[in-house]
């Protein structure tokens, strides 16, 4: 299991890399790590997908927006005088 969790923390490193980037990775001997391909699948199969997958995955909530009518508010009486008056 300390393997696993070796793992998973190399995958945070890399900046939260997909499963199959850090295995390109570990295959083609591009970064120096004594974590093997073999430990990365066991830390998908123990642990499960990292969150930043799973949150990147979800869909996002969709935003119902409503039309609000302004309604038109009679000028009152003292409005009227005073437009009345100045014009």
């Amino acid at each position: 299991m300390d393997r696993a969790v070796a793992a998973r923390e190399l995958q945070t490193r890399l900046g939260h890399a997909s499963h199959q980037a850090v295995m390109t990775m570990l295959y083609r001997e591009s970064i120096i790590s004594n974590v093997r391909q073999r430990d990365l699948s066991f830390a998908r199969d123990a642990l499960g997908p990292d969150l930043v997958t799973l949150n990147a995955n979800q869909p996002r909530k969709k935003v119902r927006l409503e039309r609000i009518g302004v309604e038109q508010i009679e000028m009152t009486e003292v409005n009227q005088v005073a437009h009345s008056c100045c014009a």
